[in-house]
């Protein structure tokens, strides 16, 4: 019984090992996919925001994990496609919430 058990929790673990492995791998080809700016910096520039002005109003931290989650979106075609055309954010994009938070430069 107890062998049966270790094989189970290796045969579980391989098992999780190889789906983060895989989410990796998917990550990474979608990252390398991309060719030229990311939609993030695009619509930041529609709004007259600048990458400075988003670290000042949110920090380093948060200005680097909204990249990431640009860079890791499955919709970044689409957003390019959006941002070159004027239109706005698609609903699912990941950083909704924060370009909504953003405050424009005064002029």
């Amino acid at each position: 019984m107890e062998a049966l058990m270790t094989a189970l929790s290796i045969a579980a673990l391989l098992a999780v090992v190889a789906l983060l492995g895989f989410g990796l791998v998917q990550a990474w080809r979608r990252v390398m996919r991309i060719d030229g700016p990311l939609p993030f910096f695009q619509m930041l520039g529609r709004r007259g925001l600048s990458v400075d002005s988003v670290m000042a109003q949110r920090g380093p931290e948060q200005t680097a994990l909204a990249v990431r989650r640009c860079a890791l979106c499955a919709s970044g075609e689409e957003c390019r496609q959006r941002a070159a055309t004027g239109a706005p954010l698609p609903e699912e994009c990941p950083n909704r919430g924060l370009f909504a938070q953003l405050s424009s430069p005064s002029a």
